[in-house]
């Protein structure tokens, strides 16, 4: 009898390890963001017209961390932002991608004082939580400067240079609690009429 129940077992024995290995793999992995790695592009920022006129009514001038550039359009400012890496899905446009360069925001205190916050290393969480994050400078610590409303995002595809190109358009960014907080303590006339902060596009170069 124990030599048939051995038989049995040795043979039934693989599938159960199989089947524990794949259970383990699944309980033990974190999920992970599905898509392809970047090697370049840039993450924009265009401010909405409203968010415009509060900065200038405000007396908060904007300005760029280089490599980041800085133009005004029309009536809105738009932050232009090399990406350094990350990952993008190409479907979905759900990924993490990091840039270069920052932001800052510079008040008048007095006619040879000024004041500044600043924000660096900007980076694009889309997906399921989708935000914007920077550094604050004295600080040295991430922080949610926006959050992005992925319900209506725009996602395509392109090919150009010999590579394959990713665009996530047109994201609505709403300014964060703290990034507010922060803006009207260190800039007591700057008062936003509204918290959305602009759109955010991704153009992302994939490898």
């Amino acid at each position: 009898m124990n030599g048939r129940l051995s038989r049995a077992s040795t043979g039934r024995a693989p599938l159960l390890v199989i089947a524990t290995i794949c259970l383990l793999a699944a309980w033990v992995a974190p999920p992970a963001l599905a898509g392809s790695p970047v090697t370049g592009g840039a993450i924009t920022l265009l401010t909405d017209p409203p968010q415009s006129e509060a900065l200038f009514v405000g007396g908060v001038a904007p300005f760029f961390v280089a490599p980041a550039t800085l133009h005004l359009t029309g009536d809105a400012w738009r932050f232009t932002f090399p990406i350094a890496g990350g990952s993008l899905s190409a479907t979905s446009g759900a990924g993490r991608v990091r840039s270069r360069g920052g932001l800052v925001f510079w008040g008048r205190e007095t006619m040879s004082s000024w004041t500044e916050l600043s924000f660096t290393k900007p980076v694009v969480t889309t997906g399921a939580h989708a935000v914007l994050s920077g550094v604050y400078g004295p600080q040295g610590t991430r922080h949610v400067l926006a959050t992005l409303d992925m319900s209506h995002v725009a996602v395509s595809r392109s090919h150009s240079g010999g590579h394959d190109w990713v665009r996530v358009g047109n994201v609505p960014a709403r300014m964060s609690t703290w990034l507010r907080n922060q803006m009207t303590s260190v800039f007591p006339r700057y008062q936003p009429s509204a918290d959305r902060l602009g759109t955010v596009t991704v153009k992302a170069r994939l490898k």
